[in-house]
């Protein structure tokens, strides 16, 4: 193995949990476990320990997420249970014996491991661990990726560095939804951003759509990043690059949309309930997509963010509506898990009470989130956000207006220091695209 792989194994065998215990796995709040666990299992360049300690993690994750309502009995969850936490046990143990052991693992090894290590993490509720496991991989990932620009013409397509990095791309996005100081990584590698000529004219199934819905969620999100020195130039002065970046990605949303209208047909031809439930995940990812769109295209010239969502506003929402009219039993956790996020930001950028009323009510019908996308926390933003938005109004009258500044300031005392409105809110909620990631069936 190479000298520059060597600190990224170094910090694995640093950071390897011991054996976990059942009582500390199965308290771990849903909301704290990766839906991208899954995929991960997916890839088979690693050797078959490393391969096996990561399919052990997915079939842990998988049976954890199985939905309390399921028709099993109490004895066939509790066997579960423990069959599952046995399998993660051994995964975990396997797992850190190798990582010991093997003084010259190959990269795809290391990323592995260090992937599966993400998932143990999230799946122990410790994001702030996978984090750090996450910009080790980022890292090792990103040095690959220099290695393989630098080879002859002939030979820079390496399949084993594409199939890892879509998974720590996957990370690195989801890891930034949950801190809003983080920057990604790992940028989209496709030309300018866009990923328009390898859309299909229709998707063949939602799993499909999803895929190509991150990636082009990915390249909006680098689009909006770069963007942001710019806000507050004209158009001419944005660097050309940028705008053809943006342009690119534009294409790639519309091309985007025809493709899952080709599918949507096709699924309300499905059995009744398996079609209720695709329905609701088509929603989720139409609401992910068009909010991001909107925010690409109000990136071209410095326009109030808060009137276009004014505008489109009455689509989103018709569209959560359709998602939840699913019993909370029915409706998937990814679900949930997309449709909060959407609301919460629609309900912050519009103007218009009636709305936001409707963003909220929808908010509160939400119940398989947890931390701090629970919808009691949420709410409490919007409240808050009310109250700043009171007494600004307040400010603006000052004949006679003193009692009612004291009134508002001493429920705003109650309530904290409110939410002002700032440029942490773009941020917070365009990191916030990794989200139709987890929107998934």
């Amino acid at each position: 193995m190479r000298r520059s792989t060597m600190p990224h194994l170094d910090h694995l065998r640093l950071r390897t949990p011991s054996c976990g215990t059942p009582r500390v796995v199965s308290q771990v709040p849903n909301a704290k476990r990766c839906i991208i666990i899954p995929v991960v299992a997916q890839r088979c360049y690693a050797t078959p320990t490393v391969r096996s300690a990561v399919l052990a993690l997915s079939a842990t994750h998988l049976d954890f997420s199985i939905d309390p309502h399921c028709i099993d009995t109490v004895e066939t969850r509790v066997a579960r249970g423990i069959g599952s936490l046995q399998l993660y046990n051994t995964a975990i143990a396997a797992l850190r014996v190798y990582i010991e052991q093997n003084d010259k693992p190959s990269r795809a090894d290391v990323l592995f491991s260090c992937a599966a290590l993400v998932c143990c993490d999230l799946m122990r509720g410790d994001c702030g661990q996978a984090t750090k496991h996450v910009d080790h991989g980022s890292t090792l990932v990103r040095a690959w990726q220099q290695e393989v620009v630098c080879r002859p013409a002939g030979h820079r397509r390496d399949d084993e560095l594409e199939e890892i990095g879509e998974v720590f791309r996957a990370f690195d996005l989801h890891a930034t939804t949950f801190d809003d100081s983080r920057l990604p990584l790992l940028a989209v590698s496709r030309k300018n951003g866009g990923v328009g000529s390898t859309l299909p004219v229709e998707f063949a199934n939602l799993q499909q759509a999803q895929r190509y819905l991150v990636q082009i969620q990915s390249a909006a999100l680098v689009d909006l990043i770069q963007s942001a020195p710019h806000k507050s130039k004209q158009m001419f002065e944005v660097p050309r690059h940028v705008i053809v970046r943006r342009r690119a990605t534009r294409a790639s949303f519309q091309k985007w949309s025809s493709a899952l209208a080709c599918l949507e047909t096709n699924v309300t031809r499905l059995s009744k309930m398996h079609s209720r439930k695709e329905q609701a995940a088509l929603c989720v990812f139409k609401i992910h997509h068009r909010i991001l769109q909107l925010l690409l295209e109000e990136s071209f010239q410095e326009i109030d963010l808060r009137k276009p969502f004014d505008g489109a506003g009455d689509q989103l929402l018709l569209w959560a509506e359709q998602a939840l009219k699913l019993r909370p039993a029915e409706r998937c956790f990814s679900v949930d898990v997309g449709l909060g996020p959407s609301l919460f930001l629609l309900v912050l950028k519009t103007t218009q009470i009636s709305l936001r009323q409707r963003g909220t009510r929808f908010l509160a019908c939400l119940q398989k989130l947890e931390g701090w996308h629970k919808p009691q926390a949420m709410l409490r933003a919007v409240n808050d956000l009310t109250i700043w938005e009171s007494y600004e109004e307040a400010q603006l009258h000052d004949n006679g207006a003193k009692m009612a500044l004291e009134q508002v300031a001493e429920q705003a005392g109650k309530y904290g220091s409110g939410v002002e409105r700032s440029s942490w809110l773009d941020a917070s909620f365009v990191n916030n695209a990794d989200a139709a990631s987890t929107a998934a069936l």
